[in-house]
């Protein structure tokens, strides 16, 4: 199979973008080999890593920066493994749903769908949160498609609108965790005081 992409683009908020195709490849490592779209994206957030962890790690937040789910319901098996449903709607037109297993790891989120799709279909994507070495963290979303039997102007439009909605996305996480890191300062100020 050949990925239609192999590099990312970097997003903070002045809009910079930066390459950096061993990003690419570690997408690509958790999806098992390399897919036929491959999108890759990261914002950096000048927050602990833990606290962008603790976002894409909540998957009651899914809703919330996933623009393609409406409705998630997990089911863990364990305290970092499950599955979950979802439903919703792909550029808010077509309806579609899955199920996927999921596991929670160290760095991020990772799932792959686990619903049995036509064709071969296979789907996989997640969260990997790096620390920066400058401070703050950076937030890497990938995302990932076998699609056999698609066309390759069809999987371009694909990992265009992919593209666009991880641009989304990691703009909600960044103030979801800027906000989560604002409330954990606030609660240390009430409990030892504010810092001098």
């Amino acid at each position: 199979m050949t990925a239609v992409a192999t590099k990312k683009e970097s997003d903070d908020r002045s809009g910079t973008a930066q390459i950096d195709p061993d990003l690419a490849a570690v997408a690509a490592s958790l999806h098992g080999e390399v897919p036929d779209v491959l999108a890759v994206r990261t914002i950096r957030i000048a927050c602990d890593k833990a606290h962008a962890v603790a976002v894409v790690q909540d998957m009651g937040m899914l809703t919330t920066y996933e623009q393609k789910a409406r409705v998630v319901q997990a089911q863990p098996a364990s305290a970092r493994t499950g599955r979950y449903s979802v439903t919703g709607r792909l550029a808010g037109l077509l309806p579609w749903r899955g199920t996927f297993s999921y596991l929670l790891h160290g760095d991020g989120f990772h799932s792959a769908d686990s619903t049995a799709r036509p064709n071969g279909w296979r789907v996989s994507g997640g969260f990997v949160v790096y620390d920066v070495p400058s401070g703050g963290c950076e937030v890497m979303h990938y995302e990932c498609y076998d699609l056999p039997h698609w066309p390759r102007p069809a999987r371009r439009v694909l990992r265009a609108y992919m593209r666009n909605s991880q641009r989304r996305e990691l703009h909600i996480i960044h103030d979801l965790a800027l906000l989560r890191s604002a409330e954990a300062r606030a609660r240390r100020e009430i409990e030892v005081g504010p810092a001098s």
